[in-house]
């Protein structure tokens, strides 16, 4: 059990700064002896100091001094973890660092288990199991948006959503099992018609959830663009002028690129994984021809297409047969019109012309050589995920809340067949305690010791 290999009535200590040498050190204490062993440390009367102040003291090792620096003081249940907690802040030395921490661990400390500070702050109430998986999201966040849903994880906005959900479920849950309480009057205390439209409604709500998690995922592991179109249109010219660097083989010999280049690229905030792809043709090398497969497998698989053409070889048809061909609720379709430089305003002007004519057509005319309208095919990029994340209170990025709520809809789901079939009041009452059960999981009320173990255990030491 993970809180037996972990006792809560140890006092733990660990160093909460990274690894290497840097001008300021953190080692954190907590416990109910935190404030005895830092006493003993400081040669100072702590436990007499005012909470959540901080003081100047050096640091003894059995009187021979190691170190001087500052002590944060914060009393329970005020605190991360809900006990009283020392942190002292030192020189960044890890031979210091070191010096400290195991003087703290003669004192009586043990050495705090990965995210054991954050474990304790759980058990004792302070965070729940949602807010305290968002804890590791935030320190593991690459990338702005990234950081921004995760922090709204953090103050509670995603468990607010899960316990108002499951606040109405528990009211007609109860009702359903006082019914069970009373079968053999055969009565009827939860309105069946009130009972079929609130999980109607909360079944869209989780569904509104799940489908978030395409935009949550994406958002924390990178946008899949991929690069794609025939032989010198231009992709790897293009994948380097949005990295702003020599990224991809550039070359007017057709088939230079044989195999994807995959490239993190950052807009705003907003991570995209970047793909370049062999040119589209047929071809008897057999070498290039499993590099246009990978294409067409990265076209499957990316969120969003940049389609590029080369505007001196630009054809209408070829547009309309890759979008016939592609088209589908999880791509959107951009087609680059490249190479604008080398054509004239009046050819220009005709493909501007058939692409407004064309409205289905996302499209964009280019030129990667003068990085021409590179910024406005940017904000095209963007503007799908913004707009997924404005119109998203909370955008789930966990599997296994993921896992949990698809769980939950599943029994819902029986509850709708329960009640239009006028099922027995126990198979009713079933289906609504495992759907509470799947939506307990996700705050942590209901959770076993392997799960715990599982999400604290990926947590840096001293968080």
């Amino acid at each position: 059990m993970f809180s037996k290999n972990y006792p809560s009535d140890d006092t733990i200590v660990a160093i909460a700064t990274a690894n290497g040498k840097g001008a300021i050190g953190i080692i954190r204490i907590s416990g109910r002896n935190a404030f005895q062993i830092a006493e003993k440390l400081c040669n100072k009367n702590v436990s007499k100091w005012n909470s959540h102040t901080i003081h100047l003291s050096s640091f003894y090792d059995n009187k021979r001094p190691i170190d001087q620096g500052l002590v944060l003081k914060f009393d329970s249940p005020n605190t991360y973890t809900g006990e009283d907690v020392i942190e002292l802040n030192c020189h960044g030395s890890p031979l210091i660092l070191n010096l400290i921490l195991n003087t703290c661990i003669q004192l009586g400390a043990r050495l705090a288990s990965p995210g054991e500070f954050t474990f304790r702050a759980f058990i004792n109430g302070k965070l729940d199991l949602s807010q305290a998986e968002a804890v590791s999201d935030v320190i593991n966040a690459e990338n702005e948006v990234s950081l921004q849903n995760s922090l709204k994880h953090l103050k509670g906005g995603f468990s607010k959503s899960i316990d108002k959900l499951k606040g109405e479920l528990i009211h007609f849950a109860s009702l359903i099992e006082l019914e069970l309480d009373f079968g053999e009057e055969d009565v009827e205390f939860a309105d069946r018609s009130q009972l079929l439209s609130k999980i109607n409604e909360l079944i869209s709500e989780i569904n509104y959830l799940v489908n978030s998690f395409k935009t949550g995922n994406a958002i924390t592991k990178g946008i899949p663009v991929a690069i794609v179109g025939k032989p010198n249109a231009g992709k790897s010219s293009l994948l380097n002028t949005l990295l702003n660097d020599d990224r991809a083989i550039v070359s007017d010999i057709a088939g230079t690129t044989r195999d994807t280049i995959e490239e993190l690229f950052n807009i705003k905030g907003v991570a995209f994984r970047l793909i370049d792809t062999a040119g589209i043709r047929i071809s008897t090398d057999q070498i290039e021809q499993i590099g246009i497969e990978k294409a067409f497998s990265k076209i499957k698989s990316a969120d969003i297409i940049l389609y590029l053409i080369d505007a001196e070889k630009f054809d209408l048809s070829e547009i309309e047969y890759f979008f016939e061909q592609n088209q589908s609720a999880s791509n959107q379709i951009i087609f680059c019109i490249n190479k604008i430089d080398l054509m004239p305003e009046n050819k220009l002007s005709e493909i501007r012309q058939i692409l407004k004519i064309k409205k289905d057509y996302n499209s964009i005319l280019i030129s990667c050589h003068l990085r021409e309208s590179i910024e406005q095919l940017k904000i095209m990029l963007t503007a799908d995920i913004n707009h997924k994340l404005e119109n998203n209170n909370h955008v789930l990025t966990n599997s296994r809340h993921y896992n949990s709520l698809i769980q939950t809809n599943e029994h819902l789901i029986k509850c709708q067949a329960a009640i239009e079939q006028s099922n027995s009041h126990d198979m009713l009452a079933e289906d609504l305690r495992m759907a509470l059960h799947h939506l307990s999981e996700i705050t942590g009320d209901i959770s076993n010791d392997d799960l715990l173990e599982n999400i604290f255990r990926n947590f840096c030491i001293g968080k």
